[in-house]
Parts: structure tokens; sequence; C-alpha cells
């Protein structure tokens, strides 16, 4: 699959803006942030070490396509509710996730969880 975001803006429809933040925030954690595109998911890493899965179709997404699935590598437990243990995710250390609809924030406090916990 063609490893450009641009061309993800059919397929995330109403969730496009959404993940287009996630995606700018996600790069902006450190100059070695590489990302991946597979036909149901994006995989960010640092270096060598996944942090992310985002997953944006397949059996965890709404029938309607409302959601994308944020999935993480943390280094400890959050203290945010929105966090749910992420055991039926087998991907690489990936221990949590977030479930996200369009219409939800991905505010400052969400982000500065992620970035303190990766």
């Amino acid at each position: 699959m063609d490893n450009s975001i641009d061309n993800l803006e059919n397929v995330m429809s109403k969730r496009w803006e959404l993940f287009k933040k996630i995606h700018k925030t996600f790069l902006s954690f450190a100059d070695d942030v590489n990302f991946r595109i597979f036909p149901i998911y994006i995989v960010y890493s640092m270096g060598d070490r996944v942090f992310s899965v985002i997953y944006y179709k397949g059996k965890l997404i709404d029938q309607g396509y409302n959601n994308l699935i944020v999935s993480l590598a943390l280094s400890a437990t959050p203290k945010l509710k929105l966090f749910i243990k992420a055991a039926e995710i087998k991907y690489l250390g990936i221990n949590y996730y977030i479930n996200l609809k369009f219409t939800d924030k991905f505010d400052n406090k969400l982000i500065s969880v992620i970035k303190k916990l990766l």
C-alpha cells in the first residue's frame, strides 16, 4: 500500500480531521517517528520500537466507520478512564487502547498523558 496519508482521506471520511490531528501529534513526539500504512491499520514507531497502532478498518471498528482505535505501548497504567486494556490487540507491546469517535476531542490533557507514558 502507498505510504501516503493523503490517500486515506476517502477511507477515513468523517474521521479524517480527528485522524490528521492524531497523526500530526504523533509525528511531533520525536524526530525519528516513522509510520507505515497497512490495509486496516497504521503503525507508528520511534526507531525500532512500535508505540502506536491506529486501526481504521476491521473488526474493532464500528459498522458505520465512526471510530478510530488508537492502541498504545505505554510504560505504566494511565489514570484516565478513556484507556482500555488491550487484551484483544496482539501487536508488539501494545497494552492499552482508546476508542475515539470522530466527534471526540484529542485534547492536550490526553496528549500529555500519552507523551508521559510512552
